[in-house]
């Protein structure tokens, strides 16, 4: 038997086509940092207004209730946020990223890629940022 008469492997064994990256790519960490940074405070001013709301007595005396030293409740207003953060900005910086051409790719494939990976992203999202809302919140009650 030759080559020529071989049957050709199975698609499910055969690797996925290598997508293209290039300098594009680079600029995703640049727009992710600072969308992350930017989420996550407003997240943890949010959480801050909901323990004042439920604390009068820390009105005013923002340094003081901070400077007293990191516990649990403190801990809940500060790292939840941030973690939950993190998956809102990758979602944005995907977005943003989708909308540059040599960033995106052509073809049906890259749009269905694009897709997929958003639709995965923002269950991951959902997840995530339940879990650390309710984190915080408990925070903030607690403070």
């Amino acid at each position: 038997m030759n080559h020529s008469d071989e049957p050709a492997a199975p698609a499910a064994t055969q690797p996925p086509p290598a997508r293209r990256k290039g300098l594009w790519h680079l600029l995703l960490p640049a727009l992710l940092l600072p969308l992350w940074m930017g989420l996550g405070y407003a997240g943890i001013e949010l959480t801050w207004r909901l323990h004042l709301a439920g604390h009068p007595q820390d009105v005013g005396h923002t340094l003081d209730y901070w400077r007293r030293g990191m516990d649990g409740p403190r801990f809940l207003m500060l790292i939840p946020p941030m973690v939950g953060a993190l998956p809102l900005a990758m979602l944005i910086a995907n977005a943003i990223m989708h909308r540059v051409g040599p960033a995106r790719g052509a073809g049906p494939e890259a749009a269905a890629h694009y897709a997929a990976s958003q639709r995965a992203l923002r269950n991951f999202a959902a997840f995530i940022v339940t879990g650390s809302a309710a984190a915080a919140i408990i925070g903030a009650w607690l403070g």
